[in-house]
Order: C-alpha cells, then structure tokens, then sequence
C-alpha cells in the first residue's frame, strides 16, 4: 500500500494520509500512528500561519513526512514475518 500511495501524485493535505492508518497491526501502533497524526496537523497549523492555507500545502509535507510517513514506512519495515505455510 505505501508503495501504491508514492505513486499517486497527492497534497499535504491531512485526509490524504488516511489510508496509512490501515498500516498498523496493533493496537498500540495504530494509537501511536494517531497521535503522530494528530501532531502534525497541530504543528502544521501553529508554526504556519493559521489562515495560510497555501503556505500550509508547500510547506506541511515536511511535517507529515517526518510524523507520520516515515513512521509508517518503519513499521511496515520491522513488522514480524510470518512464517510460512505448509
């Protein structure tokens, strides 16, 4: 599924990152992906102006990359293998 959402051209926008809450296979993860979600939309918001909603598209990616994307690149990474079946 991240392999198919880098290849769909997409904005900053928070609801685009939605799917990748289907990434998490616990729920500890899923509560943490969450919150990562829910920071960076209160960062986003508070360190850009709240009514800039075009400084909020160019510049809110690096906030979703860091908070929510790479975490969910990391647990897709270091989820266990399953072993295989007989």
């Amino acid at each position: 599924m991240l392999g198919a959402l880098a290849l769909v051209p997409h904005t900053a926008a928070l609801y685009e990152s939605l799917p990748l809450l289907l990434v998490p296979q616990t729920r500890v993860r899923f509560a943490v992906l969450m919150g990562l979600q829910y920071l960076a939309a209160v960062v986003s918001y508070l360190i850009l102006s709240p009514g800039n909603l075009g400084g909020m598209m160019d510049t809110g990616w690096v906030y979703l990359l860091i908070l929510v994307y790479l975490p969910c690149l990391w647990m897709v990474l270091c989820s266990p293998a399953k072993p295989p079946e007989q």
